[in-house]
């Protein structure tokens, strides 16, 4: 998948991508070849419909200046940003110091972020190598807002 600004772009080779993404609910558009993509791409996204465990060491520190970080059981993203950017950014815009921030994260895709702050938390369902490198864990927990 090729994401634009607005528009994720698809090219189907079956096993459930489709399906994914109007689950998720993403704009997109089915293409044949990246040549067809009428905007400038902001991510590269691999679905593997068997999960990405048996590719995350494969090609996760391959393509690590590439911004590359599994985000979610079935997806490996590369983008020209990362969470870890933009933690930087707001807190250079507001005069904070990474240092005094708390971070909450949940997967390979949080690492740059969680990596800058003070105060990073994993949840407890993360991934084991995640659960040994953050000490603080936290269970995920819905959070609402309003009157409920």
């Amino acid at each position: 998948m090729l994401s634009g600004q607005n528009t994720a772009y698809l090219m189907e080779r079956g096993m459930g991508m489709l399906q994914r993404i109007q689950f998720i609910g993403n704009n997109y558009q089915i293409i044949h070849a990246p040549s067809e993509v009428p905007e400038e791409i902001t991510k590269v996204s691999v679905y593997l419909h068997e999960g990405v465990g048996a590719y995350t060491e494969r090609f996760v520190p391959r393509w690590k200046t590439a911004n590359c970080a599994v985000a979610g059981p079935y997806w490996i993203d590369t983008t020209f940003a990362n969470k870890g950017i933009g933690v930087r950014s707001i807190c250079r815009t507001l005069g904070i110091d990474p240092a005094d921030v708390m971070a909450f994260g949940d997967n390979y895709n949080d690492v740059s972020m969680l990596d800058i702050v003070g105060t990073p938390y994993i949840m407890d369902g993360s991934a084991a190598p995640l659960r040994e490198k953050y000490p603080q864990h936290t269970p995920a927990r819905r959070m609402y807002c309003g009157n409920s």
